[in-house]
C-alpha cells in the first residue's frame, strides 16, 4: 500500500509539473555587450512572408541563466516555411524611427505528431473466396 502510495504522488508530482511549450521567435536584449550609446527600442515590427505584423512592445524573458528579447509568439501562424525579417523601432507604436530590417531568418513549423488511435472491437470474419 504504502509503494502504492508514492507512486501516485511521484506521478502527480510529475504531472502538475508538465509544461505545454509554445514557440516563440527571439533576439538578444538591448543593450548589446561591448557596444556604446545604443538606443533601446519600445517596440519590434515583424515582417513574416512579406507582410509587416503590428508592432509587439520591447520586452525580456529569462530562461535559466539566458536572456532574451521576445519579438514575436508564433503560435497562430500556419504550419510551413515562414521568413522574418525584424525591425527595432522607437516608439511603441512602431513609429519614431526604426532601424534597417534583420537578414532574413526562415522557420519552418511543423504539424504535430498525432498518433492514431488504437483499434478496438476485434472479431474474425470468415471471408469466403
Amino acid at each position: 500500500m504504502k509503494k502504492m502510495s508514492l507512486m501516485l504522488v511521484v506521478a502527480m508530482v510529475f504531472l502538475s509539473s508538465m509544461v505545454f511549450a509554445a514557440d516563440y521567435l527571439v533576439c538578444d536584449p538591448y543593450p548589446y555587450a561591448g557596444a556604446a550609446n545604443q538606443t533601446i527600442p519600445k517596440s519590434f515590427i515583424t515582417n513574416v512572408d512579406g507582410v509587416d505584423q503590428a508592432p509587439i512592445a520591447y520586452s525580456t524573458v529569462a530562461i535559466g541563466t539566458l536572456v532574451f528579447a521576445v519579438v514575436m509568439d508564433l503560435t497562430p501562424l500556419a504550419y510551413g516555411e515562414h521568413t522574418f525579417k525584424v525591425k527595432a523601432c522607437s516608439d511603441v507604436n512602431g513609429g519614431g524611427g526604426c532601424s534597417e530590417a534583420s537578414i532574413p531568418f526562415v522557420w519552418v513549423k511543423s504539424a504535430p505528431i498525432i498518433s492514431p488511435v488504437a483499434p478496438k472491437t476485434f472479431r474474425i470474419l470468415n471471408m469466403v473466396r
